[in-house]
């Protein structure tokens, strides 16, 4: 569903004596409080700063509605974009293990989910345009969650991999440059 996020600054933050921005954001379309984007919703009552040609966030992102249970990681000045980063270039990485339990036909299974969250830039261009705005100097970046999902049954002695090591969530990010995130 297309849907208009808008992402804004509302507040001064301090962690571990380093200054960030706190971002809020709303799903536009709805007039909800809740972003229909991924990466509007990862960001969103989380905190960002600049350092050098960096974005960095700080909080807990979250998959929300976009798998049947949210995946909710915290991370610690996470960088998510850098200025004129070639294709690939790897901006941040962090991983580890999630354990959830969901009710399946009735039976409540012990889930394991070990993540991979990555940051890679992803090019430039030289314009962009957006909903009939032409943008210059694009910088693009790229966002992935890549998860492996194992349950524990009742009776079957070992774990079984319900999903193998895949990527769920791809999230393409615009920035023009003195603009910010255009799309």
């Amino acid at each position: 569903t297309d849907a208009i996020d808008l992402l804004t600054v509302t507040g001064d933050a301090t962690l571990n004596n380093i200054a960030y921005k706190k971002m809020t954001g709303v799903n536009e379309t709805t007039g909800t409080a809740t972003p229909a984007g991924f990466f509007t919703g990862a960001l969103n009552n989380n905190n960002i700063r600049i350092d050098g040609s960096k974005l960095r966030v700080s909080g807990t992102i979250s998959s929300g509605a976009s798998l049947p249970t949210p995946i909710e990681i915290t991370i610690n000045d996470f960088v998510f974009f850098k200025e004129g980063a070639a294709v690939g270039d790897a901006l941040d990485s962090t991983s580890g293990t999630l354990n959830q339990t969901v009710n399946m036909n009735g039976s409540n299974v012990p889930l394991t989910i070990d993540y991979v969250l990555t940051s890679k830039g992803d090019g430039t261009l030289s314009s962009y345009t957006v909903n009939g705005n032409t943008y210059q100097n694009i910088s693009k970046s790229k966002m992935v969650l890549s998860i492996k999902v194992t349950g524990t049954f009742s009776g079957i002695p070992l774990p079984i991999t319900l999903l193998d090591q895949q990527d769920v969530l791809v999230s393409n990010q615009y920035y023009a440059k003195n603009v910010g995130m255009i799309y």
